[in-house]
């Protein structure tokens, strides 16, 4: 920004303010654009600016944007509006993470609900947005004020997705024991712990069965920890070999099988804890480990033979359709590598 137009600007913002306290003039164009600066500014500077300031300028900016009723200017600026909202959520939400580094679930949920919030009135406001007039190229309001916003809404997105991993992670690792131990599989409550922070789970695995699991997401989307998605499809997989008595592709079991076996090599591990923010524990040591694979990857063999893989109900001499590209060479090369994972 152009650093003598904004001291101007706040020098300005600073007199007016004076007399608006005294009740002597209001102006809702001015308070709004005032709103925007300090909040960008804010975010500009966040991580250089005490958490007690960050907090009183939060607290002083909500009360501005709740106090603007002019229906007129809201109509005619309605974008630079909703995007001043969505400033105040992202700064409230960067400041609500940056302030507690062991959060419990309560706590992450409004961390995702601000964050959420942020989006939402970023997207309102750039659906909204006709184009520049005097006043935003002043206060310097242009789509570049969106790209700054969507980047830092993705970067907290990535951020946050680490706590919301690492929050779920004891439940699953309890539904994998009660799989293991009982036989009794809870997918739904893999999705239902998913769906607390809006983090797809990929049950394409089960695709092969009756069992159908809902996955209903809303925006914005946070990413699944490898270590809860290694979980997932080894129970996927378990069920099949344990537990459903129906025919599958075999093929495709097969290779998301080999699949499972590359993301759990040992090369991977740094991959699996989510860079330490999910504790490494040695449940994949101790539990979720090559002797386990080992087990599931002989069960399936007994309950699906390798030469079921190469069905040709027709005789045409083509494998049926649904095979899976490992039709030709997971004989030899899936056996090699499996081989020379559990050795």
């Amino acid at each position: 920004m152009n650093r003598i137009k904004i001291i101007v600007f706040m020098f300005l913002m600073f007199f007016i303010l004076r007399l608006y306290s005294q009740q002597v003039i209001r102006n809702d164009s001015i308070i709004l654009g005032q709103a925007f600066v300090n909040l960008t500014l804010t975010m500009e500077y966040f991580d250089s600016i005490n958490f007690e300031r960050v907090s009183k300028i939060l607290a002083f900016e909500e009360n501005e944007l709740k106090t603007i009723k002019d229906t007129a200017l809201i109509g005619s600026n309605g974008d630079l509006f909703q995007f001043s909202n969505s400033l105040w959520f992202l700064a409230k939400a960067k400041s609500l993470y940056a302030n507690n580094p062991n959060p419990n679930r309560t706590e992450l949920l409004k961390w995702k609900h601000k964050l959420g919030k942020a989006t939402e009135y970023s997207n309102l406001a750039y659906q909204n947005r006709e184009g520049n007039n005097s006043f935003y190229e002043f206060i310097e309001y242009s789509y570049e004020s969106f790209e700054n916003q969507n980047t830092r809404i993705s970067d907290l997105e990535i951020d946050f997705a680490h706590y919301f991993n690492k929050d779920i992670f004891p439940d699953f690792k309890r539904i994998f024991f009660t799989a293991i131990n009982s036989k009794q599989y809870y997918f739904d409550s893999l999705s239902y712990y998913c769906n607390i922070y809006n983090i797809p789970i990929d049950f394409d695995i089960l695709d092969e069965t009756d069992l159908h699991i809902q996955e209903d997401y809303l925006s914005p989307e946070y990413e699944l920890a490898l270590a809860l998605d290694l979980i997932s499809r080894y129970l996927q997989l378990h069920y099949i070999a344990n537990e459903y008595s129906e025919e599958v592709d075999t093929g495709y079991v097969y290779d998301s099988y080999y699949e499972f076996i590359k993301d759990l090599q040992p090369g991977q591990n740094e991959f699996i804890y989510d860079n330490n923010l999910i504790e490494k524990d040695n449940f994949f040591k101790k539990y979720l480990n090559k002797k386990a694979s080992r087990k599931l990857y002989n069960q399936l063999k007994k309950k699906y033979p390798y030469n079921e893989i190469f069905r040709d109900s027709d005789g045409d001499g083509v494998a049926d359709q649904g095979c899976s590209i490992l039709n030709k060479l997971l004989i030899t090369v899936q056996t090699i590598v499996i081989k020379a994972v559990f050795i």
